[in-house]
């Protein structure tokens, strides 16, 4: 009898509750609907995001000063694209030592002949620099960029090399700490350049907005990779030195900007360096010697469905795929809590 008493207490309580919470919502209702007038679209949006993120995503970038390493091919020439077709200013570098290969001068002029960038007003500026060179990377920031804009608000560090393959016991030592030694060129490269951005930001004792900073690391660098231990070192360098420098600048100080610094490691990309691989699996030849192998190469053709069969999702991932990724981190409309993190883009690969 007590347990009935008590079933029929729980049951009167739960239908008093669900009448309060039907009041209440019904009282909120007729709020909202006694404005419907003046509801827009616009107004739609002001009332379902916050104030700081209404911006227009087209404009966010408009005049934004951005460094891009490693622009003249591959995701770095796509980025470099997709910036400057938001209206951004565009100083993007490549190293340029091979006369067969895609050169800066002609990225620049493709750039600033697209349709879209020549309708949003945005600009490239082509730069040759090493970025394994610390002193030719700082002469880019503080030099040039300086010169040109006087300021730099986003910086890409996507620069970077395969380096020789094989198993690290055969490997030639004359690929050490040199152009072709990825330890070199990619974790230095990025160290490199980080220093120099952030002593740039440092130097302004201008602490007002944000900066923003994306590392390219790789799949490779959140997992093995034999054959290739040179370059999935590199890449593991990367994601702990993004990791560790956005603690460092998580928060602005008195003479230092916050710098949200974070990661995007890709999968298997449709670049001018992947196909080169097929190089050396046909042939036995070095990615970097020779000209670079076309879409429509035999040995590219071939070695392309082998690859394939091999990926999760079976498709190689297109450079603009990668540079739409790199803008979403590089925004602080869309991703202003977003750092030290490391974004896999690689179409559930490391996963499978």
């Amino acid at each position: 009898m007590n347990q009935e008493r008590q079933d029929r207490f729980m049951i009167r309580s739960f239908h008093h509750s669900t009448i309060f919470i039907t009041i209440i919502n019904i009282l909120i209702l007729t709020c909202c609907f006694s404005q419907v007038h003046a509801l827009t679209p616009h107004s739609i949006k002001t009332l379902l995001i916050p104030k700081q993120q209404q911006q227009e995503p087209l404009h966010e970038f408009a005049n934004k000063v951005v460094y891009v390493s490693g622009g003249s091919s591959g995701i770095g020439f796509a980025t470099s694209l997709l910036f400057a077709q938001q209206g951004a200013r565009v100083v993007f570098t490549a190293r340029d030592f091979h006369p067969d290969w895609y050169t800066g001068a002609e990225a620049e002029m493709r750039i600033n002949s697209d349709a879209q960038v020549i309708q949003s007003g945005g600009k490239a500026l082509f730069v040759k620099c090493n970025v394994a060179n610390y002193t030719e990377v700082r002469e880019v920031i503080f030099g040039k960029i300086d010169k040109v804009f006087g300021r730099l608000d986003i910086a890409v560090n996507n620069a970077g090399i395969g380096g020789p393959s094989g198993n690290l016991v055969d490997l030639d030592p004359k690929y050490f700490h040199n152009v072709h030694d990825p330890l070199l060129n990619n974790a230095y490269g990025v160290l490199y350049q980080m220093k120099a951005q952030l002593e740039y930001w440092k130097s302004k004792k201008d602490n007002s907005t944000t900066k923003s900073i994306v590392n390219l690391t790789s799949y490779n660098g959140l997992r093995a990779c034999p054959g290739c231990s040179m370059y999935s070192a590199s890449k593991h360098a990367i994601i702990g030195l993004t990791q560790s420098v956005a603690l460092e600048h998580i928060k602005a100080t008195q003479d230092m900007p916050r710098v949200r610094v974070n990661a995007l490691a890709p999968g298997l990309i449709d670049t001018p360096l992947t196909r080169n691989q097929a190089k050396t699996l046909y042939e036995g030849v070095e990615t970097w010697i020779g000209p670079l192998i076309t879409e429509n190469n035999p040995l590219w053709l071939k070695m392309k469905p082998e690859l394939e069969k091999e990926l999760a999702g079976g498709r190689l991932g297109r450079p603009e795929e990668m540079a739409h990724v790199i803008l979403y981190l590089s925004s602080e409309v869309r991703a202003s809590y977003v750092s030290g993190t490391v974004v896999s883009a690689d179409n559930g690969d490391t996963t499978k």
